[in-house]
């Protein structure tokens, strides 16, 4: 009777887990060619249906001219990723966003483009934390 029980139990905590998303991994998200999705620092996309994975590691300057600021130059955001593509070794880049930007920014990684921007965007007198940062993306082929 025990091992019934406890079966049945064991079946029922599996399926909760499953059901709310206990089982998925923290820090990864699926998301699909030619659609927006966002990361956070050390936050990892799965693109859906590629052999394709990219994470944002950090946001590594930010000298954008802030909202509400008169500057000579418009400045621009970087940040570092990691790309993991099948056999080939993960590959880290460095993505530029200009500043004073109302589009995402482009680039490419082997036949893939990477659309982008980086949030938020400075307002003066406000300090953006670096885990407050979120990186913008959209990659198609």
């Amino acid at each position: 009777m025990f091992d019934k029980a406890a079966s049945l139990f064991t079946i029922i905590i599996t399926l909760f887990a499953v059901l709310t998303g206990c089982g998925a991994e923290p820090g990864v998200i699926h998301a699909q060619l030619d659609r927006n999705f966002s990361l956070g620092q050390n936050e990892t996309a799965v693109i859906t249906d590629e052999d394709l994975e990219i994470t944002l590691e950090e946001v590594i300057e930010d000298s954008r001219c802030p909202e509400g600021a008169i500057c000579i130059w418009a400045g621009r955001a970087s940040c570092v990723v990691q790309i993991t593509s099948g056999k080939i070794p993960p590959y880290r880049m460095v993505l530029v966003q200009p500043g004073l930007a109302d589009q995402y920014a482009e680039d490419t990684y082997l036949t893939y483009k990477l659309a982008f921007g980086i949030l938020p965007y400075p307002v003066v007198g406000k300090e953006i934390k670096p885990e407050e940062y979120r990186l913008q993306m959209r990659i198609s082929k």
